[in-house]
């Protein structure tokens, strides 16, 4: 998780997003509140359509963060 963690707080975690002011559905952190919704952010992370906002994860981020997601999200 030490790969993800970041590009969780940089792109998701945003006031615009999912933070006590954002429009996103859930709260990231504790991590028990991500790893719940582990399965829907996987499947808008694959389809392109998260981060809603800009700036959008670069192929790498975006494959760092699938594989993540396949790997069964670890809290590692």
């Amino acid at each position: 998780m030490n790969d993800v963690a970041p590009l969780i707080e940089e792109y998701c975690q945003t006031a615009a997003c999912h933070s006590p002011t954002g429009s996103g559905v859930g709260m990231l952190s504790p991590y028990s509140n991500l790893y719940g919704l582990r399965v829907d952010a996987e499947g808008e992370i694959y389809s392109c359509k998260m981060p809603y906002a800009p700036p959008d994860l670069t192929d790498d981020e975006r494959v760092t963060l699938l594989t993540w997601f396949v790997c069964g999200a670890p809290n590692n």
